[in-house]
């Protein structure tokens, strides 16, 4: 038997070494594992601190274009309010120039001018009007200083003189 038992001895010493060696094999992957995990951690983290970061940047990309279009809208608000105020200005003097030209008209009609023809003026030739309304104001001045005497002349001519006001005190 005791052969037997050598052979079992050495059969059981051989498992156990095969035992031994599977279970430090076991112990090498399971600590490379565990390395792998956490470098992959490691390496998560920093991602996730990458993503942070990129987020973060985006986030403030985002604000200043943000500020930059309400700059933008503010300026674009101001421009139109003075664009506004130009077309408002133009249409006000364009009004005002057709009611000076309408009167220009009227009187140059009222001072007996005629409108077309051989002898008349164009209907929107202001300045020609404008012409002959001074010449007949000049005309009439003309003839009205032919009939005054030479007193009616000085006192169209020389500025009246100014009065003291009424004083209750003396």
């Amino acid at each position: 038997m005791c052969h037997s038992q050598f052979k079992d001895a050495e059969l059981l010493a051989d498992n156990l070494e095969s035992q031994l060696h599977l279970r430090e094999q076991l112990c090498q992957r399971e600590r490379e594992a565990e390395e792998q995990v956490e470098l992959h951690r490691k390496a998560l983290a920093a991602l996730d601190n990458q993503q942070d970061l990129m987020q973060l940047q985006r986030s403030n990309q985002l604000s200043q274009l943000q500020a930059r279009l309400d700059e933008t809208n503010s300026g674009a608000l101001i421009w139109e309010r003075k664009w506004n105020t130009i077309q408002e200005t133009a249409a006000k003097k364009i009004l005002l120039l057709g009611q000076m030209k309408m009167a220009t008209l009227n009187l140059y009609e009222a001072t007996g001018g005629k409108i077309e023809g051989e002898e008349g003026v164009g209907m929107n030739d202001t300045e020609k009007q404008l012409d002959k309304i001074k010449m007949f104001i000049q005309d009439h001045q003309d003839i009205v200083q032919l009939h005054h005497t030479p007193s009616q002349t000085q006192r169209w001519t020389e500025p009246k003189s100014q009065k003291v006001p009424f004083s209750p005190l003396g």
